[in-house]
Formats: structure tokens, C-alpha cells, sequence
């Protein structure tokens, strides 16, 4: 008697460590310490500290902020899924002081309208293929919106030109 119930220690023990295990393998799996969380469930219960990792969210080094509109983005993210900001696009570098002092001709009146003109179409195609491929009704509600904005802006920019 008294040695099956050695046994039965014995077997929950070693099944304790085993699910500990997988609860560290789940959370690593999570981006999360495995190590640290094996330690926690062997000290805790596997059972308590799988649900702890089940429902924790992602660690805010996953996210980044957008310099436009502020929500939390995931950092992987080329575009903005609020607002559309696009992250790949270099930001304009600060004068340095060799530059400043330098005057730069000025462009001809009709080449800034072609540039600009070209830059507004590729805004309306950029905001007109992501409509087609959102999902979330409020965002093609604003994408639409800001199509119709270039849309707008584009053909006073023509009437400009005429």
C-alpha cells in the first residue's frame, strides 16, 4: 500500500513536469520565456499558468506607434491599418548647415504641377487598390473618402494647368 502510493507520487510528479514543459514550450512558442514560464507553472500549477498564457496579450515590442494617427501598429507593418501612413516612405532629412546656405534654383512652375500630378495619381491608385483589398467597413468608409480628396484635389490641379 504504502508503496503504490510512492508510485502514484511518483507519476504525478514526473506528469506535473511534463505539462510544466509544454506550458514552457507553449509560451515560447508566444514569443514569451519559455525557461521562465516552465519555472512558473513547476511553482504555480501548468494548468494555471497555460491560461495566464493563453489570454496575455503580444509585449508592446511587437508594436509601434504611428506618427500619424497614434494607435499601436504591429512593428512588421509597411502601412498604417488605420489611417494609412506609410512606414517605408524616408522621412525628409533635416537641412544639415553646409546645406542651408546653398540656394537651390527653383523648379519651373510647370514641373512642380507635373510632379504634383503624378504624385496625386498615385495616391488615388494606391488608396483605390487598398479599398479592394480591406476588410473593415469604417476603413474603406475613410479610404474612400480620402480617394474622393485626391480625386478632388487632382482635377483642381488640372483645371490649374488649363
Amino acid at each position: 500500500m504504502v508503496e503504490s502510493r510512492g508510485a502514484i507520487e511518483i507519476v504525478f510528479f514526473v506528469f506535473w513536469i511534463f505539462l510544466s514543459i509544454l506550458v514552457g514550450a507553449y509560451a515560447s512558442s508566444k514569443n514569451r520565456s519559455g525557461g521562465g514560464w516552465f519555472f512558473l507553472s513547476l511553482i504555480i500549477s501548468p494548468l494555471i499558468a497555460f491560461i495566464i498564457v493563453a489570454v496575455s496579450g503580444i509585449p508592446a515590442r511587437y508594436f509601434k506607434k504611428c506618427p500619424k494617427c497614434a494607435e499601436q501598429v504591429k512593428a512588421e507593418a509597411e502601412i498604417c491599418r488605420f489611417c494609412g501612413y506609410d512606414f517605408t516612405a524616408k522621412p525628409e532629412s533635416a537641412p544639415n548647415s553646409k546645406s542651408e546656405n546653398r540656394i537651390e534654383p527653383a523648379q519651373p512652375k510647370e514641373e512642380v504641377l507635373q510632379d504634383r500630378s503624378e504624385y496625386l495619381i498615385n495616391e488615388f491608385n494606391k488608396f483605390s487598390k487598398e479599398i479592394m483589398v480591406s476588410t473593415s467597413v469604417s476603413r474603406k468608409a475613410f479610404l474612400r473618402k480620402e480617394r474622393d480628396r485626391v480625386a478632388k484635389e487632382l482635377n483642381d490641379l488640372k483645371k490649374s494647368i488649363s
